[in-house]
């Protein structure tokens, strides 16, 4: 149909695409986030929520990677004595995600692509 302005009409590739749906998806949830008043009723929304979008936006394997990454940075920083923690838990996550680009790199050279790898940088420079 000449003049077709949906996002079928954009070709958009399948991993924009769900990244896209993740983030027009976000703004009502965000005012029905703004209206929870139970503060355990809002951890709980943003954590499912935000499992949701990883697994939508990255499948699986990728949301695995994010919250897997996630959960062993906490339990380093709850278990390990002393200050050391803190280098132990950016050691582990630049070297996951150095592993991940190069994995990437190999797999799929000169491509471009919405992966885990986005996410997984914020979690590092957190």
């Amino acid at each position: 149909v000449h003049g077709d302005t949906s996002l079928v009409s954009m070709e958009l590739p399948d991993d924009q695409f769900r990244n896209l749906v993740c983030l027009v998806a976000s703004y009502p949830l965000g005012l029905l986030f703004a209206r929870i008043a139970n503060e355990t009723l809002r951890h709980v929304f943003a954590s499912l929520g935000g499992l949701v979008f990883a697994v939508y936006a990255f499948g699986l394997g990728g949301a695995c990677h994010s919250l897997g990454t996630t959960l062993l940075s906490w339990l380093v920083l709850r278990l390990w004595p002393g200050r050391g923690a803190q280098w132990a838990v950016f050691v582990l996550l630049m070297g996951h995600l150095s592993y991940a680009h190069v994995q990437r790199m190999l797999d799929a050279p000169y491509t471009w692509t919405l992966d885990y790898t986005g996410p997984q940088m914020m979690i590092a420079v957190k």
